[in-house]
C-alpha cells in the first residue's frame, strides 16, 4: 500500500490535489506583503515587464475580487478603484513636485556694510526655469526666508515668455557678517498674496515705481498718495533703470500727489534720473508751497551765484533758501542713469548722495524749515517757484521717507538697484520642501 506521506504512485491530478492539501496556507495579508517584496526585488534587478498576481480571498486562482497587481515595467502600484501614486519621488502624476519648485537667492554680505532691517530688495530675473514651471499669470510666485516663512513681496512686472520677473521683497535682516539667503517659490498655487505696502513698511511714506501707461494714475506702493498725470498727453512711460519710468520733455507735464511731509520732519527723498541737456531750472521732486521755507524741492539744474558759474549743479532747498553745492559741483547732464538721495536731518542740515556715495554736505538752512502745503509734484513745479521749471529728464523710482537714511542703507540700495545680479546669486532649481 502506498505511503500517504510519499504518494509516488498517484495520478497527476491526484498528485496536484494532494500537494494543494499539504501546502501551507498563509494568511492573505502575509501573501500580499510577500508579493510586494518580491516585486520590489525584481524591479531592483531590472526585470522589466514582470507582472505578479496575488490571490484574493475566495478564489484560489487569484482572479477574485480584491486582487492587487504590481507591474514592474511601469513601477505603478494600483488597487481596484484607487488613484495611481508614486511615493518614491514625491512627484505628482504629471511629474511636478507636489510643493512646486524653488531657487535660493543669496545676498552677498560683501555688498552690505552694516546690518539692514526690513530692507526692500529689488529682484530682476530672466529665468528659463520660471518660464517653464511658473503659472502664465505669475500667480504662484512668492518668496520665503531661509526657514520657509513667507516674506512680503510685490511683483512689479512679469512676462511668462522668457520668465522675466521684476519684484520687490522685504528681507527682515540683511547682514554684512554672513550671506543672507531667501527663496523664490513657484509652480504650486495657493501661496501668500502680494502686499506692496508691507514691503515698504520701513518709514516710507510714498513710493512710486512709475510703471503706469498713458492716462492712468501712478500708484503709490503704500496705497496712500497715488500720482495723477497732468498735461501728459502722449505715453510718458519708457524703459528706465528699474523697469519703466516717466520721460518729461521740459514742458508743463507733471505728476501731482498729496504731500505727506510737514513742518521740520526729517526726510529722505530719492530717485533715479537720466538728465538731458538743459539750461533751465529742472524740478524733479517738489513738496509744499512756493513760499520761503515752506517747501522741499530737488532740482537737477540750478544757477548758483555768481551767475557766471556754469549751471551744472544739483540743487536742494526749502524755497528761497537753497543749497546748490558750489563747493563740489555735481553735474549729471548726459551722465545716464544716476541715483540721487537727499537726506534732511530734521534740524536744519542737508546731505546729498550720488550713486550710493557721499557727494556733499551737510549744509544748514539759513532760516527755519517749516514745510507746508498739501500738494507735491514730480517733473515740474507751479508758477510760484519760477518759470521754466519743467524737467528735461526721465525719472524712475521716486521715494519719500520720514526718517534719516544712513549711508550703509543708501549704498546697499544703489548696489542692489544698479546691478541686481551682482547683489545676489541665483542657485539651481530644486523641488520645494
Amino acid at each position: 500500500m502506498t505511503d500517504p506521506q510519499h504518494p509516488t504512485n498517484v495520478t497527476s491530478r491526484e498528485s496536484v490535489m494532494l500537494r494543494r492539501r499539504l501546502r501551507p496556507r498563509y494568511p492573505l495579508k502575509m501573501r500580499i506583503m510577500f508579493g510586494v517584496a518580491l516585486c520590489a526585488a525584481l524591479y531592483a534587478c531590472g526585470l522589466d515587464d514582470t507582472v505578479i498576481e496575488m490571490e484574493g480571498p475566495g478564489d484560489a486562482s487569484g482572479s477574485g475580487v480584491g486582487d492587487a497587481s504590481i507591474d514592474a515595467s511601469t513601477n505603478d502600484a494600483s488597487r481596484d478603484g484607487a488613484t495611481s501614486l508614486d511615493g518614491s519621488t514625491g512627484l505628482s502624476d504629471s511629474g511636478t513636485p507636489a510643493d512646486g519648485y524653488e531657487k535660493a537667492l543669496t545676498i552677498h554680505s560683501a555688498n552690505v556694510t552694516a546690518t539692514l532691517t526690513d530692507f526692500p530688495v529689488w529682484i530682476q530675473l530672466s529665468d528659463a526655469d520660471l518660464a517653464a514651471h511658473a503659472a502664465a499669470n505669475g500667480s504662484d510666485i512668492y518668496f520665503t526666508d531661509n526657514a520657509g516663512a513667507p516674506l512680503a513681496y510685490e511683483i512689479q512686472h512679469w512676462i511668462s515668455a522668457g520668465g522675466h520677473l521684476e519684484a520687490w521683497v522685504k528681507v527682515p535682516s540683511v547682514s554684512n557678517a554672513a550671506d543672507t539667503t531667501i527663496y523664490i517659490r513657484y509652480g504650486k498655487s495657493g501661496g501668500p498674496a502680494a502686499n506692496s505696502a508691507a514691503v515698504f513698511s520701513a518709514n516710507f511714506v510714498s513710493v512710486w515705481h512709475l510703471e503706469a501707461p498713458a492716462g492712468a494714475s501712478f500708484p503709490d506702493a503704500l496705497g496712500a498718495h497715488n500720482g495723477t498725470p497732468v498735461n501728459i498727453s502722449s505715453n510718458p512711460t519708457t524703459t528706465a533703470q528699474l523697469g519703466s519710468g516717466v520721460a518729461f520733455d521740459g514742458g508743463t507735464g507733471e505728476i501731482t500727489f498729496t504731500n505727506a511731509l510737514s513742518g521740520n520732519t526729517a526726510s529722505t527723498i530719492s530717485l533715479w534720473v537720466s538728465q538731458g541737456t538743459t539750461t533751465d531750472n529742472d524740478a524733479l521732486v517738489v513738496l509744499g508751497n512756493g513760499t520761503a521755507e515752506q517747501s522741499r524741492w530737488l532740482h537737477s539744474v540750478f544757477t548758483p551765484n555768481p551767475s557766471t558759474v556754469t549751471p551744472t549743479n544739483v540743487a536742494i532747498g526749502f524755497y528761497n533758501d537753497d543749497w546748490s553745492n558750489p563747493e563740489s559741483s555735481i553735474d549729471i547732464i548726459g551722465a545716464g542713469w544716476t541715483s540721487l538721495v537727499w537726506v534732511y536731518d530734521g534740524v536744519n542740515a542737508s546731505t546729498l548722495y550720488k550713486n550710493g556715495a557721499f557727494a556733499d554736505g551737510p549744509h544748514a538752512a539759513t532760516g527755519t524749515v517749516n514745510t507746508q502745503g498739501t500738494t507735491g509734484y514730480l517733473g515740474n513745479a507751479p508758477a510760484a517757484y519760477g518759470t521754466n521749471m519743467g524737467a528735461h529728464a526721465t525719472i524712475d523710482e521716486v521715494r519719500i521717507a520720514n526718517v534719516v537714511r544712513t549711508l550703509p542703507w543708501i549704498a546697499a540700495e544703489y548696489a542692489n538697484q544698479k546691478s541686481p545680479t551682482a547683489f545676489y546669486a541665483v542657485a539651481a532649481e530644486q523641488a520645494a520642501p
